[in-house]
């Protein structure tokens, strides 16, 4: 096999493996969001709920540390908050309200 060729069957296999992590994220983010419009979003389901319309719970895009013993998970701009197997959506502000505020000095 040529050199171009190996690049090529490479990059490919790559930009493959990409486009599959970002179908599931999508699946992710549209099942959350379609749990924020059946009901209020602080409503909670359990995990097997999610399951069985399934979200794929080991993909995720970030997560931001929410108290002291969880954190909340984000698929793009929809998270959750997970407590034992009790799962509540929340739809945060704009990313920049997330962000940690830099004080000028």
């Amino acid at each position: 096999m040529c050199r171009s060729a190996y690049f090529y069957r490479r990059h490919t296999q790559r930009a493959e493996e990409v486009r599959r992590i970002n179908t599931i994220l999508n699946n992710n983010r549209k099942i959350l969001l379609q749990l924020i419009e059946a009901g209020s979003p602080q409503a909670s389901w359990h995990r097997i709920q999610l399951e069985k319309l399934g979200f794929a719970f080991r993909f995720c895009t970030h997560t931001i540390p929410w108290s002291r013993k969880t954190e909340a998970v984000f698929c793009y701009d929809v998270g959750y908050i997970q407590v034992n197997d009790r799962i509540t959506i929340i739809e945060p502000d704009p990313l920049e309200n997330m962000l940690p505020q830099v004080k000028a000095s």
